[in-house]
């Protein structure tokens, strides 16, 4: 604090005036009278401070604006305040700024400063010789305003932000802002959005401080970005590849395109390219987006696509490429798919007369010679419909090719090879007349076409089979017509006949079995004995307990009755034929010898071998020469040939008992065996006896083969057998056997 004293004359009194400061740069200025002198006591300095102001009964001017600060070309009012006047004081103020003015009755300041900068206001209240002075300085602050923007601009998607700045700011600046952004953001001066669209934004910044007032500064920002575009309507149909080009404008680089909305299967390429298979019918939307390479983007206006049912095509089968006058083409059928079922089907184009839809198929009778193009178009049942053409379809009609034809009618014919067939006749129908026949292939030797009557005949020379064929070709211009060509198969067989001349000797009640032969024929035979029981003569049939095989013919059975029969035996062949002969059978009576007959003799395998019969010389040896004179008692037999350890067979009528036997053997060597065996039916063999050779067995040298020895084997035999047949061996070495009288019983 400090104080200065000054004095002035006031009048013949002496005044002095002190000065306190009782604020920032104010100043409260009060008369002090000189101080009284007191007698024997201190004495008051008028140096001294005065007693604070606002005491009771001084007079004082206080101004409460002191320190404050108005703005420049803002009206302000300034109230001084006076204290401790008798009366009403008067007013005087110094030291204002441009464009302030006061009242001097109430020493009220207002007005709108002009010039800024710090002003010493004094301020003089009087009332009568009473007065009061105070000072303050008054800043007139420059005037509050935010500095100009101008135009700005931003990006679709990208932040944006913006400092807004203020001058003549007193104190704290306060921000606040009016904008037509949408979800904005503000720190002191800073103003930020993300734009969402393309457009203009107005944004207003305003700033207030401590005084009075704001400053503001609207900016406009220009938002841009790309601007994709898409058609707004489109069309597709199902089943069929859909595209659609998306463009953009505003880029600053190459963008990245993505649907922000679409159906399944729908893509977009880096391109902007949109592909997309519909599969049913309806209605989608489809928004594309794209983004720059600054981050911003857009999203287009939403394309409504609508998918209607796939295309309608058609389609038919193949048509035959030829067709003939008066006859029925081969029906085509016809099909469609896609667009909405239910189809109908039309012919369109060059259709042969005769020729018509019936439902899905095209069929008809040509009437009409000619060549015809037409199609099929199918119409289904959309409103409104679509139609669609099948391919295109050709026909050539003409004249019908003739027909060969036979009579009679069968196309495999048998005849007998010597005898004359029956004339065969062709016949050849339809085609342009003339119509000539002729043979294409070989004819069975012997036979005759003649190509005037179309008749084929002759008698047959040679058997076999043979086929060929007819073929009749018309005189149709410009190329003459070959008809379907007919085949015919004559098979030729030779005479049939029984080739059988006679039958062996049966015995009674022995097993007899015998084969007939035919030659000739064709196919399966079958034969008969024409006679069995009934017959006009008593001998011309079968014996009793014999019968034939139709299949195989074959004789067979145990005869019941002893006699000559003369059967008639027929043989059928498989095309009907026929032929019969007369055979004679002669069955033997059982009356005989009372012992045991030889029926059969054979060797197991082929030998140069053979058998002496009772004295007969039968060679070569076979079951066929033996049975000629089996059926009898021998009184000796001998089989020589027995070579190499094979053996000699005899079978007899009955069960054999041997009762001794003798055996003369040839170039036996010692230690070799005879082996007897029989069996019942000549496959399992049991050995009843044997003889083994020694050296003290009787013999004599053989003069015509030197080294050999003939030795004779009696031996008796006591052995009852089972069965019907006797086998004979020697076991090692070349030998012959011979069984002499005796034998077997």
């Amino acid at each position: 604090m400090f104080a200065s004293k000054f004095t002035r004359l006031v009048g013949a009194l002496a005044v002095a005036l002190t000065a306190q400061p009782v604020g920032a740069r104010e100043y409260i200025f009060r008369n002090v009278p000189p101080a009284p002198t007191v007698k024997d006591g201190p004495k008051v300095d008028p140096g001294t401070d005065p007693a604070p102001p606002g005491n009771e009964g001084e007079a004082a001017v206080r101004l409460p604006f002191a320190g404050q600060a108005v703005r420049i070309g803002q009206e302000a009012t300034l109230a001084p305040q006076a204290t401790g006047f008798a009366g009403t004081a008067t007013w005087d103020v110094q030291g204002l700024p441009p464009g302030m003015r006061y009242d001097a009755a109430s020493g009220l300041i207002s007005g709108a400063p002009q010039a800024f900068g710090t002003f010493t206001i004094r301020v003089t209240a009087r009332s009568g010789t009473t007065s009061a002075q105070a000072q303050a300085g008054l800043t007139v602050a420059p005037a509050l305003a935010v500095a100009p923007v101008g135009s700005l601009s931003a990006r679709v998607g990208v932040p944006f932000s913006h400092l807004f700045t203020a001058t003549g700011v007193q104190g704290d600046a306060r921000w606040s802002f009016e904008t037509t952004a949408s979800g904005h953001s503000a720190s002191g001066g800073r103003f930020g959005f993300t734009p969402t669209g393309i457009g203009e934004i107005s944004v207003t910044a305003r700033v207030t401080d401590a005084l009075p007032g704001s400053g503001s500064a609207t900016a406009t920002i220009g938002v841009t970005g790309p601007v994709p575009t898409l058609p707004a309507t489109a069309a597709a149909r199902v089943g069929v590849p859909f595209t659609m080009q998306a463009s953009a404008t505003g880029l600053l680089a190459t963008p990245t395109w993505s649907l922000a909305e679409a159906p399944g299967g729908m893509t977009i390429d880096g391109g902007g390219a949109i592909a997309w298979v519909p599969s049913q019918v309806g209605t989608v939307g489809v928004q594309a987006q794209v983004v720059d390479a600054d981050g911003s983007f857009g999203v287009s206006g939403r394309t409504v696509v609508t998918v209607a049912p796939a295309p309608l095509t058609a389609a038919s089968g193949t048509l035959q490429a030829e067709g003939k006058l008066g006859q029925a083409i081969s029906a085509v059928t016809a099909s469609a798919s896609g667009g909405t079922a239910p189809y109908t089907y039309a012919l369109a184009g060059s259709v042969p007369p005769g020729l018509g839809m019936s439902g899905s198929l095209v069929e008809g009778v040509p009437t009409a010679i000619g060549t015809y193009t037409f199609h099929v178009v199918a119409t289904d049942a959309a409103v409104p419909p679509q139609t669609a053409a099948g391919p295109d379809l050709t026909i050539v009609v003409t004249e019908p090719a003739p027909i060969v034809a036979f009579s009679p009618a069968a196309t495999s014919v048998l005849v007998t090879r010597g005898q004359p067939i029956a004339p065969i006749t062709v016949t050849a129908t339809g085609g342009k007349a003339p119509v000539t026949v002729d043979v294409d292939g070989a004819l069975p030797p012997n036979l005759i076409w003649d190509p005037e009557t179309r008749t084929l005949y002759g008698t047959p020379g040679q058997a076999g089979s043979f086929s060929f064929r007819f073929v009749a070709t018309d005189s149709f211009a410009p190329t003459r017509q070959t008809g379907e060509s007919k085949t015919i198969t004559i098979n030729v067989a030779d005479p049939l006949a029984i080739a059988t001349t006679d039958l062996p000797a049966a015995n009674l009640n022995v097993a007899y079995s015998q084969t007939l032969s035919a030659s000739g024929g064709t196919g399966t035979l079958t034969w008969a004995a024409m006679c069995s029981t009934g017959c006009a003569e008593p001998a011309d049939r079968l014996p009793v307990g014999l019968s034939l095989d139709r299949t195989t013919g074959v004789l067979s059975g145990t005869p019941g009755e002893a006699g000559t029969f003369t059967p008639l035996f027929k043989i059928v062949d498989q095309a009907g034929r026929s032929t019969e002969k007369r055979l004679t059978l002669v069955v033997a009576s059982a009356a005989g010898p009372a012992s045991n007959a030889l029926i059969a003799a054979v060797t197991t395998t082929a030998e140069d071998g053979y058998l002496y019969l009772n004295g007969t010389d039968i060679r070569p040896f076979d079951a066929t020469a033996l049975l000629g004179i089996a059926n009898a008692v021998p009184t000796s037999y001998s089989f020589y040939g027995l070579h190499n350890s094979r053996a000699v067979v005899f079978r007899y009528s009955q069960p054999v008992k041997f009762t001794a036997y003798s055996a003369r053997l040839r170039h036996i060597t010692q230690s070799q065996t005879i082996v007897i065996e029989t069996s019942a039916d000549g496959s399992a063999w049991t050995q009843v006896h044997t003889v083994a050779v020694t050296a003290t067995m009787s013999g004599s040298v053989n003069d015509t083969d030197a080294g050999g020895r003939m030795i004779t084997i009696n031996a008796p035999l006591t052995t009852q057998t089972t069965g019907s047949y006797v086998r004979v061996r020697v076991t090692g070495g070349s030998q012959w056997l011979g069984i002499g009288p005796g034998g077997f019983n």
